[in-house]
């Protein structure tokens, strides 16, 4: 089974995520997606971030299972 790689552009409000399959010599794209977050209605940037990447994590791990 060939090796996979997942490369992520990281920020709060959009993040981009690829899945690579790493086939000698040649790379096929399995997933590509940007996952996007809202900004909340809080005051407090801190507790915006905390929401955001809640969001982000719970994606992620959808993704990867």
């Amino acid at each position: 089974m060939p090796a996979l790689a997942l490369g992520l552009d990281p920020g709060f409000a959009s993040i981009g995520v690829a899945v690579v399959e790493l086939a000698h010599p040649m790379m096929r794209v399995v997933a590509l997606r940007v996952l996007r977050t809202a900004k909340s209605k809080v005051r407090k940037a801190a507790d915006d971030n905390l929401q955001r990447t809640l969001e982000i994590s719970a994606a992620l791990f959808g993704l990867l299972e």
